[in-house]
């Protein structure tokens, strides 16, 4: 079994339903860290006020019949960094049979034995991933609560965050990576939501509902390579979405075999080019794709907006519901099960995993359709 200890405590404090006060801490230990890195302490408050409830506010209620400012601020613990397979940190893990390592040995080599092999070094000072989280918001009532706004700007800071170090030189003679809490990141953003009640009469009714969300995050700080001191910057993850997908920039399809002949070498990239190939972007300009030509593409793979809207209505007893949802700025790499609609992908399908669309397989370069932009 895996083992954690934890104190909570939560303290709140109101005043004449106007002025509203909480303060949450919690003390918690993970058996994954050492002694001296075991415990973290992470407290929190939050401040609420209902402007709405003074007295000077009594000729808006009629209008405006509630109005809200809150403010909160936390710090949060995460252990569960890693793979879940590293339980102790602070303790090495060695492999005695590897078979990786194997020698052969006697007279004629014919007695074999499995070699040692060190899978992580310890570290003692492997701590807790922290989270600093503001968030500042407030709801509105209109019309007696008829429609009703919340708003909420939110800012979080990560730091100790839990990666493989970049510098470390061969010479030391290593054989596994290393990994420490040296990396921080960021996110901001917005979430909006709205609701607007109509009742006619008693026998009818009608709901309207909606919600935006607007989240941002990046890396501030991340080990690497000085990428910009070879002009590389492009390879930079700084300043990048954490999930952010990575990899070649696809300018267009070959023409023909001049074509080929004319661009950059892509022979250590996919063995060769032939016309209605990929033709990458050689972004250091040295005349060949290769793995330095890599670069962030397009949005991240998890959607900087989502949103949804919807109603409800109801007439004697008989009601109606509907709700859309979406989201935006996400970028994925091409797949049936991104692709198909009202499709249960199935692991063990093959069919579901080749099956294209026709608008997908109808759009590609060939001899006869040299189109440079087709789909493959």
């Amino acid at each position: 079994p895996r083992r954690n200890q934890g104190i909570a405590g939560r303290f709140t404090y109101a005043y004449d339903s106007r002025y509203f006060a909480e303060f949450n801490f919690g003390y918690n230990g993970s058996e994954r860290f050492a002694a001296h890195e075991r415990y973290g302490f992470f407290p929190s408050f939050g401040l609420g006020y209902i402007i709405s409830n003074e007295d000077f506010w009594i000729p808006l209620r009629n209008t405006v019949d509630k109005l809200k400012f809150k403010l909160t601020y936390g710090l949060v613990g995460n252990d569960a960094i890693g793979s879940s397979e590293d339980r102790f940190y602070y303790l090495s893990e060695v492999n005695p049979n590897d078979g990786n390592r194997d020698q052969f040995f006697g007279t004629d080599y014919d007695n074999h034995m499995n070699g040692v092999s060190v899978s992580r070094y310890p570290n003692i000072y492997i701590t807790w991933e922290k989270s600093k989280k503001v968030n500042l918001g407030f709801e509105l009532g209109m019309f007696n609560s008829a429609l009703e706004i919340q708003t909420d700007f939110f800012y979080e800071r990560r730091t100790q965050i839990y990666q493989p170090r970049a510098h470390i030189p061969s010479s030391m003679g290593l054989s596994a990576g290393v990994s420490a809490n040296i990396g921080e990141a960021s996110s901001r953003g917005i979430d909006l939501s709205a609701n607007y009640s109509y009742i006619a009469n008693k026998d009818f009714w009608i709901k309207g509902m909606g919600n935006f969300t607007l989240a941002k995050g990046r890396y501030e700080v991340y080990e690497e390579l000085d990428y910009a001191s070879y002009g590389q910057g492009y390879r930079s993850r700084i300043g990048q979405a954490i999930n952010h997908n990575y990899g070649y920039i696809a300018e267009r399809l070959f023409i023909d075999v001049n074509d080929v002949a004319n661009s950059p070498s892509q022979t250590s990239f996919n063995g060769g080019a032939m016309p209605g190939d990929i033709k990458y972007k050689d972004l250091n300009g040295d005349g060949k794709i290769t793995d330095e030509d890599q670069t962030f593409l397009g949005y991240p793979n998890q959607p900087e907006i989502t949103y949804g809207f919807g109603f409800s209505a109801g007439y004697k007893g008989f009601d109606l519901s509907m709700f859309f949802q979406g989201n935006a700025r996400v970028s994925f790499f091409i797949d049936p099960r991104n692709t198909s609609p009202f499709v249960n992908y199935d692991a063990g399908d093959r069919i579901g995993v080749q099956q294209c669309l026709d608008v997908i397989a109808n759009d590609h370069w060939s001899e006869n359709n040299r189109d440079i932009y087709a789909f493959w």
